[in-house]
């Protein structure tokens, strides 16, 4: 006989955000959950927090209280940010959980976390919708990089020195910002580079500025990696950029980085700019360039600090504490580089090494369906819209036509126009169906491409690190606390 496991529900709301799934909503995919995984629901708990008191959660503590006695295997909710909206402590929160044989599972990925092909189900989910997602992602891309060809500010806060203005685009027919030099802050950029042009070091850049008490832009310090930004910033000298590093290395090249000579106001001359590159381009010569795969990855379990690396010559490298190196006043913490790495490595290749492709297959499409009914409101209203944009074009026409101020009706006619090819592709892309349903063969092929990646090149191993892991704390002993990045929400 199949007797069901015992689960309990949980359902919240923030008091005025009109965008959330409401309770009863919550509640449903619950249901559909429960049902399709043999579960049954023996009590909910419903609640409505406002955004001051997002910690003041009753129904929520009672339910973790109720744990403890013992009468339901699994907690249910809506989506994972439902249970917790922190990291960290939700991880903490699950472990003790996971303790007491209770798991928490969300109807929006079907990824039952208490298995190691459930951590895999639900990584492989972020990628099936990285695929549904692609073209979307691909037309922003294209339509981004047109708009910087030309030059616009991109959006972000300016580099020092410059501020912005907003302009006509007359051939998108609306408005965007370009670079305005900044009077006041340009001269101290000036400043900086001929320091440098003078073989100035930025810690004796930085020295100067703070004695003579210039302030940064939000009212700081002045420091080695703000100005060394600065000096490789080749918009100083007239060139937009865009595209320009990575999330962990600001001053990487890419192949896509766009850029377009003399479309920014220059603070300063381009010899001078060229002339300051080639002197660290010589001392990186001499510095070497050693790889290491966790660096910028591990911080510091007590104080929470960056760990960073530092070496014998002898070729063994080790992570420090980097508050403990630079300030003595916290617990030195340390952990040898090949340690790190082989737990690292080891853990992501347990979570991978166990799955059944049909299992997360099918799993995967019952989220897919279950998004399907989810969605039938929106495409409804979609429909509604596109139906309004229609009568109103066809509105627009007929003042057009009775001599009603033509220029304007056919401004506003483009900007419908706009929007419903807007609305129109949402509503392709929501009305998808089955085309995204996924075979057993192709989840094997995302577990043999990760697995080919953790063994790959340093730059695939890196990759693959960014994607699975959400932090790693190193404790005392050398202890190693790798925490899985959430891929559900």
């Amino acid at each position: 006989m199949n007797i069901k496991k015992k689960a309990v529900a949980y359902a919240r709301v923030s008091s005025g955000k009109q965008s959330e799934t409401s309770i009863e909503a919550q509640l449903e995919a619950i249901q559909h959950l429960a049902k399709t995984h043999n579960l049954e629901i023996i009590k909910t708990y419903t609640e409505k927090v406002t955004a001051t008191g997002e910690k003041d959660r009753p129904e929520f503590n009672k339910m973790i209280e109720e744990a403890e006695t013992g009468t339901f295997d699994f907690i249910l909710v809506y989506k994972s940010d439902r249970f917790y909206r922190y990291p960290l402590e939700e991880q903490l929160l699950r472990e003790e959980l996971k303790k007491k044989g209770i798991y928490v599972i969300s109807s929006a990925d079907f990824a039952d976390t208490s298995t190691p092909a459930g951590k895999f189900q639900s990584w492989i989910f972020s990628g099936l919708n990285g695929w549904y997602i692609d073209n979307m992602k691909q037309e922003l891309y294209t339509k981004n990089t047109t708009v910087a060809k030309r030059g616009f500010f991109m959006g972000g806060t300016p580099p020092y020195g410059y501020s912005t203005q907003e302009i006509r685009d007359k051939e998108a027919s609306r408005n965007r910002k370009i670079y305005t030099i900044n009077d006041k802050e340009a001269p101290i950029v000036k400043i900086i580079f001929d320091m440098a042009l003078k073989g100035e070091s930025t810690g004796q850049i930085a020295k100067y500025l703070n004695e003579n008490k210039v302030p940064t832009r939000k009212g700081g310090k002045w420091s080695n990696t703000t100005l060394y930004d600065i000096l490789h910033n080749k918009k100083y000298m007239g060139t937009f950029t865009y595209r320009v590093g990575t999330k962990h290395n600001s001053h990487k090249a890419r192949e896509d980085t766009i850029e377009v000579d003399n479309a920014i106001p220059p603070i300063i001359d381009s010899e001078t700019f060229e002339a300051i590159q080639k002197r660290y381009t010589g001392r990186r010569k001499k510095q070497g360039n050693v790889k290491h795969l966790l660096s910028g990855f591990l911080t510091c379990g007590i104080c929470g600090a960056q760990m960073v690396l530092a070496g014998s010559g002898k070729g063994y490298y080790k992570y420090e504490c980097g508050r403990y190196k630079r300030y003595r006043d916290t617990m030195y913490l340390s952990v040898g580089e090949t340690k790190a790495e082989k737990e690292i490595i080891g853990f992501i290749n347990t979570i991978l090494s166990e799955t059944d492709y049909e299992i997360v297959a099918n799993s995967y499409n019952k989220q897919m369906a279950l998004l399907d009914v989810q969605n039938k409101d929106r495409v409804i209203i979609l429909q509604n819209e596109i139906k309004k944009i229609e009568q109103q074009i066809d509105n627009a026409l007929n003042s057009i036509l009775e001599g009603v101020a033509p220029e304007r009706m056919k401004e506003k006619i483009s900007r419908l126009e706009e929007d419903k090819i807007n609305y129109s592709r949402e509503l392709a892309e929501m009305s998808g169906g089955n085309a995204n349903k996924i075979s057993a063969k192709e989840v094997k092929e995302f577990y043999e491409e990760y697995m080919r990646k953790l063994y790959g090149s340093f730059e695939e191993k890196r990759e693959i690190i960014r994607t699975f892991i959400e932090e790693i704390k190193i404790y005392p002993q050398g202890y190693v606390k790798i925490v899985p990045r959430d891929r559900s929400v």
